[in-house]
């Protein structure tokens, strides 16, 4: 399903519908998935959705609802697969944190 864009008669900024898939299916409603509205979308909103979506191969649609996923229903993440992210950078770069901590702070002393 592709995303459907009309302008509102006398206002400048374009209204933008928004398919949202629900996180589980609903079989009392036979799947029909819901819908929301997006009224007065800024055009600089519209326009990097636009360009985001181009750039990501997604139509509008598809990469309003992956925004709107990431930041409502993030994937946790594992603590120790998070820290050794960090300590892998920490080799790459040579320094702990709290060896760059200490720099900055002999930096700002300066």
């Amino acid at each position: 399903m592709g995303t459907q864009l009309r302008h509102e008669i006398g206002n400048a900024a374009p209204t933008l519908l928004v398919y949202i898939p629900p996180t589980v299916p609903d079989h009392t409603r036979n799947d029909i998935m819901p819908n929301i509205t997006l009224k007065n979308v800024p055009d600089e909103v519209h326009q990097r959705l636009k360009e985001q979506a181009e750039r990501h191969r997604r139509s509008m649609n598809r990469e309003a609802i992956w925004i709107l996923e990431q930041e409502l229903c993030p994937t946790p993440r594992d603590a120790d697969a998070v820290i050794a992210e960090a300590e892998a950078l920490n080799r790459d770069i040579g320094k702990t944190f709290p060896d760059i901590v200490n720099e900055a702070k002999k930096e700002g002393r300066r």
